[in-house]
């Protein structure tokens, strides 16, 4: 490759129109518009850049995009709410006493317990109470599409 020929690229490198030349083959026009190709790219990417991290942090883009994902998303999510067993260890009145003693038993009342395990009740309830009314306001805009559309809830009226 020759020296003249080095720079010769993408945009290309001869002279310019208005007979000015510079050492390396770009005259001021042709680095004016290549400039301006350079800042329309990257206008160009960084826009789709930006739509493409909106798209990704958009739970229903996601959702629409890897459905069984989300919903085993979901049963994890659902199956990790949901309480274990509990363990029911018997002892004796004096292992129960030496533990206490030793500080390696502490004793809560049932109260408590049933007060948590309340709130997590509490919590689905609300959230199911919301969906099923999403569910029935969706159902109730179709039926009164499908109603407008037919004219009737009984058929089409009889022509007289």
């Amino acid at each position: 490759m020759s020296a003249g020929n080095h720079h010769n690229g993408r945009y290309g490198a001869s002279g310019s129109s208005n007979g000015h030349s510079s050492s390396n083959g770009h005259g001021p026009d042709q680095l004016s518009e290549r400039m301006s190709r350079v800042r329309r790219d990257l206008e160009r990417d960084v826009e789709k850049l930006s739509d493409d991290a909106r798209q990704v942090t958009d739970w229903r883009y996601l959702v629409k995009r890897h459905p069984y994902a989300a919903a085993g998303l979901a049963a994890l999510v659902g199956y990790s709410l949901v309480p274990g067993k509990k363990q029911i260890v018997t002892a004796s009145r004096s292992d129960i006493e030496s533990l206490v003693r030793a500080g390696k038993l502490q004793i809560v009342a049932d109260g408590q317990g049933a007060q948590k395990a309340g709130l997590l009740s509490t919590s689905l309830l609300a959230v199911g109470t919301v969906a099923a009314r999403a569910v029935m306001a969706y159902a109730g805009k179709r039926i009164g599409e499908k109603l407008d559309s037919s004219g009737s809830a009984f058929g089409p009226a009889p022509s007289e």
